[in-house]
């Protein structure tokens, strides 16, 4: 089954420019290599109307996941979960081993010396509630657990914190797997990477070409530079069974290879990535 997942990512740092979002990169090929699809990605400012609002609108479209990423910390513009709950129209709920956890942590602080009182203020205090029927997940990088909610029809909520270090070691030890099961079988993924020395619009007639004889392969021009010298990168993806994968991308490379160099373009690079099964 093909397995579509939507990303919201909240923080007026990312809307301003002052923090580059690493995250959606690494996840878009993280999912893809799992055999999943990334068919949405949103960033929001930390408004709790606007991200409810996506996510309702999100959720309207009943994709299988939707990762947010940030909002879920001690700030006061930490805001993820408050707006999964309105979205979902359910309660926040005090779950008390987040809340035990908060105290162990401020205490250890407290005998360190890193704060001056043991007590859990109240932006503290908020980590510890999550939406009314979630599911807690362990944060091995971190103190601020993740969420996943399962609503009707089959949409899964995760929300994973925004801390590069911790979100990758959410995804790889606990995301990864439900994907993994919802994607079922083994999913490969193979590509092919060309450097040419035709114009954009000029490669365009030939690829379609070629995607119409092989219609699983994708096939996407990139324009590096076109001042001194024309240069443009096309990367052939495609997955599927290995054999079958392997075999469609080289095919379609091929074709396109000698479509290139029959129009009189020239081929710098050719870089084959073979198959591999999911990660």
């Amino acid at each position: 089954m093909t397995v579509n997942i939507e990303l919201l990512f909240t923080g007026n740092e990312l809307l301003i420019g002052k923090t580059l979002n690493t995250n959606a990169q690494w996840l878009a090929k993280r999912i893809y290599s799992l055999g999943a699809q990334v068919t949405r990605m949103a960033n929001v400012m930390d408004d709790l109307q606007e991200i409810s609002d996506e996510l309702l609108y999100m959720i309207k479209r009943q994709p299988d996941i939707i990762i947010t990423s940030g909002g879920l910390g001690a700030s006061f513009d930490d805001m993820t979960l408050e707006a999964v709950a309105k979205a979902t129209n359910r309660p926040l709920i005090l779950v008390q081993e987040i809340l035990n956890e908060i105290k162990r942590v401020h205490k250890l602080f407290y005998e360190r010396g890193d704060i001056k009182e043991n007590k859990v203020s109240e932006y503290a205090r908020k980590m510890a509630y999550q939406p009314k029927d979630s599911k807690m997940l362990e944060n091995p990088e971190g103190g601020i657990p993740g969420v996943l909610l399962e609503l009707e029809k089959n949409v899964n909520i995760i929300c994973l914190p925004g801390v590069p270090a911790e979100l990758k070691a959410m995804f790889d030890q606990i995301v990864a797997d439900i994907i993994s099961k919802m994607v079922g079988g083994d999913i490969a993924t193979a590509g092919v990477k060309f450097l040419v020395d035709l114009i954009e619009s000029e490669i365009a007639i030939l690829i379609e070409k070629v995607m119409k004889a092989y219609p699983s392969v994708y096939i996407k021009s990139n324009p590096l530079s076109w001042q001194d010298a024309v240069r443009v990168e096309i990367h052939l993806t495609s997955r599927g069974e290995v054999n079958q994968v392997n075999e469609n991308v080289n095919n379609a490379a091929e074709m396109l290879k000698n479509l290139i160099l029959n129009y009189g373009g020239k081929i710098e690079e050719n870089s084959i990535i073979s198959a591999n099964k999911k990660q």
